[in-house]
């Protein structure tokens, strides 16, 4: 059962930023989104504006939860980095004290 693991954390940590600015950008932009309907709100009067406004909300809450679980995951991600190298250094030290 020999042999080595290899993991690329190089390449999970990159994909963990492009994710955390994915979701920075998300949130900025989901300000925006917010605004825009808002003001879509103020100017539109209809049966179908409250069914809309209701539906919008909870989907604008999905996205926000989306967006901090993806922010969560990622920081599992960093820690579970640290902790690999971490480990790594220990079992490479205790080898070298052999």
């Amino acid at each position: 059962m020999g042999g080595e693991l290899n993991i690329n954390y190089t390449d999970l940590l990159e994909k963990s930023d492009i994710a955390e600015n994915y979701c920075a950008d998300l949130r900025k932009n989901m300000g925006c989104l917010y605004d825009a309907v808002n003001k879509l709100n103020g100017g539109w009067e209809s049966p179908s504006k409250e069914e809309f406004v209701k539906v919008f909300r909870e989907d604008f809450k999905k996205l926000e939860m989306m967006a901090e679980n993806m922010i969560k995951i990622s920081g599992c991600i960093r820690y579970a980095i640290d902790a690999y190298q971490k480990t790594e250094r220990q079992v490479s030290n205790f080898i070298d004290e052999m």
